[in-house]
């Protein structure tokens, strides 16, 4: 592996970057985000039955994770 490939590089964004910094960022943002991940989304979406099934699985984790799981 070299420099430009290593997956380490991008694991601490720089403060003007919009991506998560941590568990928190990615709380606060995850209401805004979930609308994307949504059955509706995914049905429409030209993805795999494997990759939908991955991004219902995340949303769940997601959801339970930041709290905002509908139960």
């Amino acid at each position: 592996m070299n420099r430009s490939n290593d997956p380490t590089l991008n694991l601490i964004p720089d403060q003007d970057s919009p991506n998560p910094r941590d568990l928190s960022d990615f709380c606060q943002k995850w209401n805004d985000l979930k609308v994307h991940a949504s059955e509706e989304q995914l049905s429409s979406a030209q993805l795999s039955p494997e990759s939908k099934e991955v991004i219902s699985w995340l949303t769940i984790l997601a959801d339970k994770v930041c709290h905002t799981e509908d139960f």
